[in-house]
């Protein structure tokens, strides 16, 4: 019987969240055309990324685009009172990141 140790599985999520936050960094420098830094643009990943993860969003889609919609309506969009909308959403408990992500570009367009 194959067993996973804690360690390899703690090597392997880091090594998937060096992947997402590449790819998210290369999606940050093309949405924003190469404006910010890599410094700060690394600094502004890591927050989404903190942040979707409490929402319970662990998707690299629905992470690039919660950060597109970041890009497009502020950092903390969903803390603002005309998007109070989607804070609803990403805290309701029963919906999957995917689908928490989909109601809120829903509610975008």
């Amino acid at each position: 019987m194959l067993r996973i140790k804690v360690k390899q599985i703690e090597a392997m999520e880091a090594v998937l969240l060096k992947r997402i936050e590449e790819n998210a960094l290369s999606f940050f420098k093309r949405r924003t055309k190469n404006r910010i830094g890599d410094a700060e643009a690394r600094m502004y990943i890591s927050h989404i990324i903190s942040k979707v993860s409490r929402y319970n969003i662990f998707e690299e889609k629905d992470i690039l685009n919660f950060l597109r919609l970041c890009i497009t309506n502020g950092l903390d969009f969903e803390h603002e009172e005309e998007f109070s909308w989607a804070m609803d959403i990403l805290v309701t408990r029963n919906l999957s990141g995917g689908e928490k992500m989909y109601r809120i570009e829903k509610g975008f367009s």
